[in-house]
């Protein structure tokens, strides 16, 4: 129901949260055993999040696409988990704040 509620939507109205939102239903399909469909939607936020600068959520996509690669068994996902952990520390060093990754 996610996804096609996203796929109506003009991504003007959801912009500034469309990366979130993609995260959520990347997380859904490899919940619901659709491991590729969920890498290829968090592919696709990531991309998003890097098209329109939105990386204030990078680490946490990175971290959930590491996930995914954990339940299909491939390779990568600590190469993932590395990457969402350098995002973060960035984002905290700019901001001065700190952010934790579940």
């Amino acid at each position: 129901m996610l996804r096609a509620a996203l796929e109506g939507l003009p991504e003007p109205v959801f912009h500034h949260h469309m990366s979130l939102l993609l995260a959520e239903l990347a997380e859904g399909l490899g919940g619901a055993g659709q491991i590729a469909e969920g890498l290829a939607v968090i592919d696709k936020a990531l991309a998003h999040a890097e098209r329109t600068e939105e990386r204030w959520f990078f680490s946490e996509l990175l971290r959930k696409k590491g996930e995914l690669l954990l339940l299909q068994g491939a390779l990568g996902a600590e190469e993932c988990f590395g990457q969402a952990f350098d995002w973060a520390r960035r984002l905290r060093d700019r901001s001065g704040r700190s952010f934790h990754m579940v």
